[in-house]
């Protein structure tokens, strides 16, 4: 089974531009998942009444990915942009940390291809039970979710 990929497009600093996004192979991805928990469960988040609850465990995982530091970090979130290929007149072009400068323009773009190969990558964990769960936790303690526009 080959692994999974999609093309996308996106304006990058006024141009239009294809890209690919191809999933981790799967040992490159194990790896990539063990390396973000290991990191994620060396945090410190103290003691909590939600570890008990699921939607509990939820958010103290999603709090400790957060306060995992940038250069801890870096190696995943590079590894991640290494899903990316630029589409050229047909020819793909893999990007890196070396040379995204060459081919992209707009921070934005950058943002966009991670999270985009985080998601192709990461797809077998339900998002939408996890946004549930975090809507629910944060209803329970009082906080009202609020949609956002995107700027």
């Amino acid at each position: 089974m080959a692994r999974k990929e999609i093309t996308i497009g996106i304006n990058d600093g006024g141009i239009e531009k294809s890209f690919r996004i191809r999933q981790m192979a799967a040992t490159k991805l194990e790896a990539w998942i063990a390396q973000a928990l290991l990191l994620a469960g060396n945090t410190e988040l103290g003691e909590s009444p939600l570890l008990g609850k699921p939607e509990g465990q939820v958010a103290l995982g999603m709090k400790a990915l957060a306060n995992i530091s940038y250069e801890k970090a870096k190696p995943l979130y590079d590894q991640m942009l290494e899903c990316c290929s630029v589409v050229i007149d047909g020819t793909f072009h893999e990007l890196s940390i070396g040379n995204a400068d060459v081919h992209i323009e707009d921070v934005k773009t950058l943002f966009k291809l991670r999270m985009e190969a985080a998601k192709l990558n990461l797809d077998f964990f339900d998002f939408e039970a996890l946004s549930r769960s975090m809507t629910k936790m944060m209803t329970g303690a009082g906080i009202t979710p609020t949609e956002t526009s995107p700027a």
